[in-house]
This record gives C-alpha cells, sequence and structure tokens, in this order.
C-alpha cells in the first residue's frame, strides 16, 4: 500500500463520517429517515476497520505486535498524516510502540523528516507523543535543524521549535502550557506567555 493509497481511503473515510453526520438530522423525523441514518453509520464502521491505518484491522493488529513488516505501513500512516476520525489517537500509540522497535537508519531519518513536518502544522494531541520518541531517538543532526527552526523567527514553527528544545531538557511544557492557557480563561485580559524559551 502506498501513500496515494492511503490517502485515497482517508478521504473516503471522511466521507463516509460526513453522511452519519447528514442523515442524522433526519433520523427522528421518519422511519426512512431512521433507516438512512443507521446505513450510513453501519457503512461507515464497516470502512473504518478497513481504512483506519494502512492494510486495516489486520495491519493494525500486526503493527501492535511488533511484526516487522508494519513499520513500512506505520511510517506511511504518519507520513500522510490523515486526519480522520480517531486518527489523532492512533497516531499517539505508532510514535509510543516504534520506540520499542529497531529501527534502521533510513526509518529513523523518514521519522526525523516526519517530525520536522510537526514544527509547520497546528499542533494536535500527536505533537507530544512525537516529542517524546525524539527525545529518545531524535539524532545530532536532527536536533541542530530543530535548533534552526527554533532561531529562524518563523513565529509558530519556531515556538514549537523552542517547546521541543525545552522538552529535551525535561521541562514539562505541556504543564506550562496548560497553566498559561488556564490563566488567560480566567484572567480577564491576560494573554498567555506561550514562548517560555524566548522569555528566559
Amino acid at each position: 500500500m502506498d501513500a496515494d493509497q492511503v490517502r485515497a481511503n482517508a478521504e473516503k473515510l471522511r466521507i463516509a463520517q460526513a453522511k452519519i453526520g447528514e442523515t442524522l438530522k433526519f433520523r427522528s423525523e421518519s422511519p426512512a429517515g431512521r433507516a438512512a441514518w443507521e446505513a450510513a453509520c453501519t457503512h461507515f464502521h464497516a470502512y473504518f476497520d478497513e481504512s483506519f491505518f494502512p492494510g486495516g484491522d489486520a495491519a493494525w493488529s500486526g503493527f501492535l505486535a511488533g511484526e516487522k513488516d508494519s513499520i513500512e505501513l506505520a511510517l506511511i500512516f504518519l507520513e500522510v498524516d490523515q486526519v480522520t476520525f480517531r486518527s489523532g489517537y492512533h497516531k499517539e500509540i505508532v510514535w509510543d510502540r516504534l520506540k520499542r522497535l529497531r529501527l534502521t537508519s533510513e526509518q529513523q531519518g523518514r521519522l526525523e523528516e516526519i517530525a520536522l513536518l510537526y514544527l509547520h502544522r497546528r499542533v494536535r494531541r500527536e505533537f507530544w507523543r512525537m516529542v517524546n520518541f525524539m527525545r529518545q531517538r531524535g539524532s545530532a543532526s536532527f536536533w541542530q535543524s530543530v535548533e534552526i527552526i527554533a532561531g529562524s523567527g518563523q513565529e509558530g514553527s519556531g515556538q514549537k521549535a523552542r517547546w521541543m528544545l525545552l522538552a529535551r531538557r525535561n521541562v514539562s511544557v505541556r504543564r506550562l502550557i496548560g497553566a498559561e492557557l488556564f490563566r488567560a480563561r480566567y484572567e480577564p485580559n491576560y494573554l498567555p506567555q506561550l514562548d517560555f524559551l524566548s522569555s528566559g
């Protein structure tokens, strides 16, 4: 299975999930409306088992069991970075499981490229699992790239790179972010300070 096929499957999965939302509003209006909603749910769940991970449920079970051939599927999954139902949860598991596996230098290099791309995207739940993986397995050249991005002056990616550098020093960055966002929610006119490395 290649990346294009994974992207196509993810798009079909998003369409199937949207169909549930479309039929939901008519679920209580008539027996036909309820039947359409139930059919949409059945179709989505059947397709989900085939498409939430490259190769479907069987390949996912193989990955969880540590099968060597499944590592390639996991890398494609992370490279495509599909955003579908529960995809963030599954990406968290992939990053955690990969820490326990013996990787080739080529596989490690691909993971480092994926990790650097995370710095240019919106932070989602799997971001912090990626950070934890790289804290333990990132190469010297990877961290040099992070330092370059951290000092690049790019507002979003630079800040995320600085978070990574702090996390590498065992600073609990997520807790600091949570405290700042909590303060901003309950203290009028407070602007959260999220660039902890720049603020010293």
